[in-house]
């Protein structure tokens, strides 16, 4: 139990670090977290149960399938510059429910019916099952932290501050303001895809309603 519990406070800890740095830093005020981790938990869902791709493996590919989502976003809301504040938050929601849309509609991705996750095999030292998911968990909460750390104390964080504070005075005083901004909108959609790959298997049967959640 105890296990399990940790485990949901690391997956929470990675989703809002994952959006943290994206919101927090960069001020671009973000509804669209479900549809980041959305894709990250589908994609290793069929990547497992229907390719048989190795879990280990669909992780980091569940988050770069996320960071694609995350990158198209960006080119779209970036390039126009009318879609910041609110109109930019409006965007992101209808982008999550498009893709709960897009899940239930297709049958290849669920059609509305569930996807179940088999257990995986995992090496010996990693414990029991419970153990396992805790120490991947953690390891993920690590990784997150650690990435916005990083962000924080560099010049690419200062560059996201100064956008937060007033992104046309950053710009002005030659900030790279939309490569900065599709960078960290980018590392936020893979921190969140890879955190819902490992979500997945750990609630073993995935569904679009606790997936593609407004809570999330």
């Amino acid at each position: 139990f105890y296990l399990i519990f940790l485990y949901g406070l690391f997956f929470w800890i990675t989703q809002a670090t994952s959006w943290n740095i994206l919101t927090g830093y960069s001020g671009y005020f973000s509804f669209g977290q479900a549809a980041f981790l959305g894709v990250g938990v589908y994609s290793s869902a069929i990547l497992v149960s229907r390719y048989e791709v190795n879990f280990f493996l669909s992780v980091p590919l569940a988050g770069i399938t996320s960071m694609l989502l995350a990158l198209l976003i960006g080119f779209v809301a970036f390039r126009l510059r009318a879609l910041r504040g609110e109109v930019f938050a409006l965007l992101t929601l209808a982008v999550t429910f498009v893709m709960a849309a897009l899940a239930r509609l297709s049958s290849f991705i669920d059609g509305g019916q569930g996807r179940a996750i088999a257990i995986p095999e995992y090496p010996d030292f990693l414990g029991e099952y419970a153990d396992f998911i805790f120490r991947l968990g953690l390891l993920m909460a690590v990784v997150a932290v650690a990435t916005a750390y990083g962000i924080q104390h560099s010049k690419f964080g200062r560059g996201l501050f100064a956008i937060h504070d007033d992104e046309d005075v950053a710009e002005a005083l030659g900030a790279p303001t939309f490569r900065y901004k599709m960078i960290v909108l980018g590392l936020s959609g893979l921190l969140a895809g890879a955190g819902g790959a490992i979500h997945s298997l750990q609630i073993s049967y995935v569904t679009i309603e606790g997936t593609f959640s407004f809570a999330i």
